[in-house]
């Protein structure tokens, strides 16, 4: 859909339409918005915000997740603040979609095995880096080779993020349009209309 169609959905379509292209999202790499920026709090950096891949969406319950490294600082900041912040933006659509949300980290359990068994060999060795990520770089580093191995598996997490309020926003020439769409005590989630 353009923007000026997306202007004309109800709230009810446009939570479906988010829905939707998330769940092509995780799925398909050249989906604009397999590849968004989250922001996280750090305890010693403030508000550290990052690109990272969208490895899985479901909208009940309304949950967002992402691979990464125990070793990674933005685990340290989860820890003491397990909210994560996530932009999508469709440059074609003009659609940014925002949510805010509250992680989960697996690591070590059947579910992060699961999720390791989708990664390929060149993905897994990343979790065999030595030293941890974002580690000053030796000088005689040498990146580990791909395999098959479930070496790096003790590095592996997947977050899992409860969207707890999404907000979508289109940028149309006829006049932008914003919603923020929230739980009710059910768990029924309504969308209401901001000003952009």
């Amino acid at each position: 859909m353009n923007p000026a169609e997306l202007l004309e959905l109800a709230p009810s379509e446009v939570w479906q339409d988010v829905w939707k292209q998330l769940g092509r999202a995780a799925r398909d790499p050249r989906h604009p918005f397999r590849l968004p920026v989250v922001a996280t709090r750090c305890p010693d950096r403030g508000v550290r915000a990052r690109t990272v891949v969208l490895r899985a969406s479901c909208p009940s319950p309304a949950t967002l997740s992402l691979f990464t490294d125990r070793r990674a600082g933005k685990l340290s900041g989860l820890a003491v603040e397990p909210r994560v912040s996530w932009c999508f933006y469709d440059a074609r659509h003009r659609v940014q979609v925002r949510a805010e949300t509250r992680a989960v980290l697996r690591s070590g359990d059947e579910e992060a095995r699961i999720a390791w068994r989708t990664q390929g060999p060149s993905a897994r060795r990343l979790y065999r880096v030595t030293p941890a990520p974002g580690s000053i770089l030796p000088e005689d580093w040498d990146p580990p080779a791909a395999d098959e191995s479930d070496a790096g598996f003790e590095h592996f997490a997947v977050v899992n993020c409860a969207v707890e309020e999404i907000e979508w926003l289109v940028l149309a020439r006829e006049g932008h349009r914003r919603l923020r769409f929230q739980p009710d005590a059910e768990g029924d989630w309504l969308g209401e209309a901001l000003v952009p």
